[in-house]
């Protein structure tokens, strides 16, 4: 992850399908979004034997 020159929380992403690379992006995500995103995905793998996710 990375700090954009705005300020924003940058992750890198590999875009795959049927695994191949089809290239490379950035999620930009403001410091707020971020935050639900750390949040949320937290919870998710907190939840024990759920498979409703992958």
């Amino acid at each position: 992850m990375r700090q954009t020159e705005a300020g924003r929380v940058g992750v890198p992403l590999t875009v795959k399908s049927d695994d191949v690379e089809l290239g490379d992006a950035v999620l930009v995500l403001t410091e707020a979004e971020a935050t639900e995103l750390h949040a949320t995905l937290g919870r998710i793998l907190a939840q024990e034997g759920s498979d409703s996710w992958a």
